[in-house]
């Protein structure tokens, strides 16, 4: 059974760096290439859960795509799996892409990837051409 812990989402801060490799190294070990996670930690814009008593529980990298806001990592501290944190991420990310005013946000996710393909689907996103999948967002008021 799933259990609930709120987290507060910031901006990352230059003494998290080590700390969300590490994290990354935990949660998929060999199945994450060491390159691609600096990638993604270097050029992509990191936004951290961080639970109350100050550990980090997960990370989000976004990348801005023009009219797409692309989600190219979402990850969560092993210790905090099944608290809803992926979830509060994922929200954190799509309110972040409203606010910003993107058409769409994108997540590349492979077809083997069966775990996240369902997780995003349950929230709405389709498959796109490409392989990926991509959540529509409510055109801004005018």
């Amino acid at each position: 059974m799933q259990g609930y812990e709120k987290v507060s989402v910031r901006g990352v801060r230059e003494h998290d760096e080590a700390l969300l490799f590490a994290l990354a190294g935990e949660a998929y070990g060999d199945q994450l290439p060491a390159g691609e996670t600096v990638a993604v930690l270097t050029r992509a814009q990191v936004f951290v859960a961080e639970a109350a008593d100050g550990e980090i529980a997960g990370y989000v990298a976004l990348v801005d795509e023009g009219v797409d806001l692309c989600i190219r990592q979402l990850l969560v501290a092993p210790s905090h799996v099944d608290r809803r944190v992926e979830q509060q991420l994922c929200e954190w990310a799509e309110g972040y892409a409203v606010s910003r005013h993107f058409d769409r946000v994108r997540v590349d996710v492979g077809e083997d990837e069966l775990r996240e393909r369902i997780f995003y689907q349950r929230r709405g996103y389709v498959a796109t051409r490409a392989g990926g999948l991509e959540l529509a967002l409510p055109a801004p008021d005018e």
